[in-house]
């Protein structure tokens, strides 16, 4: 789900409920605790993976992936349907996708947990989720939602359980509404930008509880409406919290609980995932990695390990591997996973220009799995499917099976020969020694610290000095100028660079890399200068990406200022580096 600004986060939180419902008597029966029952596949998942980020240093998101090992819970409420019938509503990152759910009646007569309670339906784009009550539960009323014009300003209530100590622990909060209309990318129509913000407690544990109002009393009891479900808190903020407004709850209550929503017919289904098929080859073929990372459902990472992470950040462009640490610096592993392996894919794709084909399509009987074949030339690959809130995802496929990866190949493209073409590193250190070929150029030697972007392009600063010399400005006895070269001076410099270079793979071990590096610098003492320089390097991969290497190179350096404008200076030299 896409942030409303940098540094918000979902928390849980939430609220929902229809507005021809009755109010409720007593607002804690009303409201729920909700814990997804957690796949076996999905509990050694994100257990191996909690270690594994810890491992690599990522502190935070091995804590996201800790947690999610320990279990979660958030809030949900009761609600009527279209259908006349009481669900409990919630948030969609609440159930996460895992199909079934605990709920605990904790404020009921007496307190009472059903387990294995369905999830009829959920929406990612809005973050909704809603779920069936055991019919054997006496349900009397359900909270009312309201559609009524608030402002800025009005007091609002928020309700739910968030944790203490790990328990949930009930909580009424009390706060105003602070903005109206906060823009939200994530849904997408230009009329439904918005939700609201307002400083009533939100904590962790409370997604999936409602934004309320308070209109006077109902029975001796407060009468509560819901205007919104709490679904965000911003991070670095006070009293900062978000919530979605009544409105796109009341369209995903009817959507959800309409007695029209049967389920599609078997013609219906096979056209979905033969459309969903040919999308996702358009976004294959034309390498739009926004367009394929939707595809992927979350349960297509459960086989990932600590040797195919570290390969696929590894075996990632440059631009990918640091999008990827970025996500994991701020602990969202499982969108660093899913941008690894969308460049996996479009990497395995590459193998030749001829593009991917649709060979067959079919749907299995229980209607949300289905398979597809494609073929390019002679290979032939498969993608299971899962249908999951209406939206078919790939769940495992034989593109990405990890073999390739598992058995420490160094880079993807090595699948194509012996020889092939590489990604550049993330960075370099190196070292380089050159003496000069003309009458001006002395000797030098220099520090260059280098950064690859973009697979193949380099920037590069240096920091280097030696002894060259200027030129002297004679007169003949006619008065005609001319020049000659002085004695040797001692100079300092640094400069920028930036190139671009083309890495060959010999095997697994060796490299060639031709490169091309113009430049401008200083010389501190003296004037500034533009330059050229070129070389070829041979490097040793000894683990991973890491490799050493050494070179020769030439460098022509032009002085730039009127006082030494005649003076060039040609070099070559030697350099030996390390990429890491």
């Amino acid at each position: 789900m896409k942030k409303i600004a940098t540094g918000i986060f979902i928390l849980l939180v939430g609220a929902l409920i229809p507005t021809h419902a009755s109010a409720a008597t007593n607002i804690k029966e009303q409201i729920v605790v909700v814990r997804p029952d957690i796949p076996e596949a999905q509990k050694k998942y994100v257990k191996e993976m909690s270690s594994i980020l810890y491992d690599m240093k990522y502190y935070d998101a091995g804590d996201t992936y800790k947690r999610l090992e320990l279990g979660w819970f958030g809030s949900g409420f009761i609600i009527k349907g279209k259908d006349g019938k009481n669900y409990i509503l919630t948030n969609k990152h609440v159930t996460r996708g895992t199909g079934k759910v605990k709920v605990e009646f904790m404020e009921a007569s007496k307190p009472v947990t059903y387990n294995a309670c369905p999830v009829i339906k959920e929406c990612e784009d809005i973050d909704l989720a809603i779920i069936e009550i055991p019919q054997e539960h006496p349900v009397e009323n359900a909270l009312e939602i309201s559609q009524e014009a608030i402002i800025e300003g009005n007091d609002v209530w928020t309700a739910g359980y968030p944790g203490l100590s790990d328990n949930p622990t009930w909580q009424l909060g009390k706060g105003i509404i602070s903005n109206m209309k906060v823009k939200n990318e994530t849904f997408g129509d230009e009329e439904k930008i918005y939700v609201i913000q307002h400083t009533a407690q939100v904590d962790a544990g409370n997604s999936g509880g409602p934004l309320m109002l308070r209109k006077g009393e109902k029975d001796g009891q407060p009468n509560y409406t819901v205007i919104g479900i709490n679904t965000w808190k911003a991070g670095g903020r006070e009293n900062t919290n978000f919530a979605i407004p009544s409105k796109f709850i009341l369209e995903f209550i009817e959507q959800a609980t309409s007695n029209k929503n049967e389920q599609a017919g078997s013609s219906k289904q096979d056209e979905e995932i033969e459309q969903a098929a040919i999308e996702f080859i358009k976004a294959l073929n034309s390498a739009e990695e926004e367009k394929i990372t939707p595809y992927i459902a979350d349960e297509y990472l459960y086989d990932i390990n600590k040797s195919s992470l570290e390969q696929l950040l590894d075996n990632a462009s440059s631009v990918t591997r640091m999008k990827a640490k970025g996500f994991l610096q701020d602990a969202e592993g499982e969108k660093a996973i899913k941008a690894l392996l969308t460049e996996y894919f479009l990497k395995r794709m590459r193998k030749n220009d001829e593009p991917l084909k649709l060979e067959s399509s079919n749907i299995e009987e229980d209607g949300v799995h289905a398979t597809t074949t494609y073929r390019k030339k002679n290979e032939k690959m498969a993608f299971n499917w899962k249908k999951e809130d209406g939206k078919w995802k790939i769940i495992s496929s034989t593109l990405s099976d990890f073999k390739a990866l598992k058995s420490g190949s160094t880079s993807l493209k090595e699948s194509t020969g012996n020889v092939h073409i590489l990604d550049l590193d993330d960075r370099c250190i190196r070292f380089s020694a050159q003496i000069g070929t003309n009458e001006y150029a002395g000797h030098i030697i220099e520090l260059m610290f280098i950064n690859y972007f973009a697979d193949y392009a380099m920037l590069g600063f240096c920091i280097g000095g030696g002894k060259d010399r200027y030129p002297e400005y004679y007169y003949t006895e006619d008065y005609e100028e001319y020049t000659m070269p002085s004695d040797l001076e001692t100079m300092i410099y640094i400069g920028y660079n930036m190139g671009a270079g083309l890495p060959i793979g010999f095997g697994k071990v060796f490299t060639v890399t031709p490169y091309i590096l113009p430049g401008i610098g200083l010389n501190v003492t003296r004037d500034f200068y533009a330059e050229l320089r070129g070389g070829v390097r041979f490097g040793w991969r000894y683990r991973k990406y890491y490799q050493v290497h050494v070179g020769v190179e030439a460098l022509s350096k032009t002085i730039l200022n009127d006082f030494s404008k005649d003076c060039q200076r040609n070099y070559i030299g030697v350099t030996l580096g390390w990429d890491f």
